[in-house]
């Protein structure tokens, strides 16, 4: 089974918890025992597993505010086709990660108590940000 989740973003940089969305996606598959594969079909968002707490999501956002300095990359964020000045946002979502995989326990995501499916908007705000969830049995 293969799904879309599009969502619409607010601030340059937020977090957004997906896990309800991707466990109805498990649900409706009926797999009892599988895997379930998120990805991100972009390159200036990434997806984290880990607590949906608000002090944590302003920390993970500032770690990377700290990491990537904002002057002398070399990603051509004037060009003709990319208005916004994105180097960092490009930079960081390769640090972060596109992708992961979680089991599917008696069908549902085999998550820990405070594990939480993240994406993370490292440019937005955007409208129509895509993640694919595949399940597999």
């Amino acid at each position: 089974m293969n799904k879309i989740i599009s969502l619409n973003t607010k601030t340059k940089r937020e977090v957004i918890n997906l896990t309800d969305k991707v466990n109805e996606i498990v649900k409706e598959s009926k797999v009892k025992d599988g895997i379930c594969l998120i990805n991100i079909l972009h390159t200036t968002a990434a997806l984290i597993i880990n607590e949906d707490e608000e002090g944590f999501k302003k920390d993970i956002l500032k770690l990377f505010e700290q990491i990537i300095a904002k002057d002398g990359w070399e990603h051509p964020d004037t060009s003709d086709m990319c208005e916004r000045r994105n180097a960092t946002s490009h930079l960081a979502a390769v640090l972060i990660g596109s992708f992961q995989a979680v089991g599917i326990k008696e069908g549902k995501l085999n998550l820990g108590t405070w594990q939480n499916i993240l994406f993370v908007e490292l440019d937005g705000p955007r409208n129509n940000r895509q993640v694919a969830v595949k399940i597999v049995k």
